[in-house]
């Protein structure tokens, strides 16, 4: 997960974009309640007109994942659910208000996005119209209450939550803080991990082959660097292409890049002194 500015958006919404979304927030406002999410999904065109807008933020990555979006169906997910929170289904009619809200929006591939079960160990993920809060009681029923709520998901457009996950060397993501240490934090992370389904097969898999793909890099890099070191003019060149090519993998619009720093910085000892510096 990495930083999203959202800044970005508003400069290039459609100029008459808010106009449209307004219309429809009020229209979903003055329908019954039974057939607000009915009216909600009428307008569903709003969000989905933005979302290339959105996808260009992240060079057309999930926000949750980083995986890149060239086959699942680029989903606009709403960060509040515009439909009832599932931890909250018996007395919270959704965050309807919210709904034509692009502060609201986050790019996401189906897996992170929409309820799924992973085939290998029959464990279910997805964030769908999950929004769990560290407090129930603080849950807003309207805008002027969402300050005061402090979701357990982390977001990415909030810089400190996306410090708050780890990749390991298997693939897997992890809380970055031990929970006996920083439990609430730790919890979560932990969490996000469980609901985005960081940690479905497919998406360990690839994982893997980055750190294969790194570890190999730092092998020849090692070589290069102290061959180079050593006196060995032509290693420079080589040692330059290792370089290149991780700093490459870590770079913004890279695939999986957060976990390919994790992945890199896993190599810093005293063996590769020349690490930290292309991080």
């Amino acid at each position: 997960m990495r930083f999203i500015d959202q800044s970005l958006i508003a400069p290039q919404l459609p100029e008459d974009w808010e106009a449209r979304a307004a219309t429809a927030l009020a229209e979903v406002a003055n329908a019954a309640p039974g057939q607000r999410s009915a009216t909600i999904t009428k307008h569903r065109d709003l969000w989905r007109e933005l979302a290339p807008i959105l996808a260009a933020l992240s060079h057309r990555k999930c926000w949750y994942c980083e995986a890149r979006e060239n086959r699942s169906d680029k989903a606009v997910d709403h960060f509040r659910p515009k439909g009832r929170p599932v931890e909250a289904v018996e007395h919270h009619p959704g965050y309807w208000w919210r709904a034509f809200a692009w502060q609201n929006y986050r790019f996401s591939c189906t897996f992170c996005n929409s309820r799924r079960i992973d085939p290998s160990n029959g464990l279910g993920g997805g964030k769908h119209d999950h929004f769990p809060l560290l407090e129930e009681a603080a849950r807003a029923f309207n805008e002027a209450g969402i300050s005061g709520e402090t979701p357990t998901l982390l977001d990415p457009t909030r810089r400190t939550d996306t410090t708050l996950l780890y990749y390991s060397d298997e693939g897997r993501a992890e809380p970055r803080v031990r929970q006996d240490q920083h439990p609430v934090q730790w919890g979560r992370a932990d969490a996000s991990v469980y609901f985005f389904h960081l940690n479905h097969k497919d998406v360990v898999e690839e994982r893997m082959e980055l750190f294969n793909r790194i570890k190999k890099l730092v092998d020849t890099g090692r070589v290069c660097f102290d061959d180079w070191k050593a006196g060995n003019v032509g290693a420079e060149a080589g040692y330059d292409f290792v370089v290149e090519q991780l700093q490459g993998l870590m770079q913004e619009r890279a695939e999986f890049s957060a976990a390919a720093r994790d992945m890199v910085l896993g190599f810093r000892d005293d063996k590769h002194p020349w690490i930290d510096g292309i991080v």
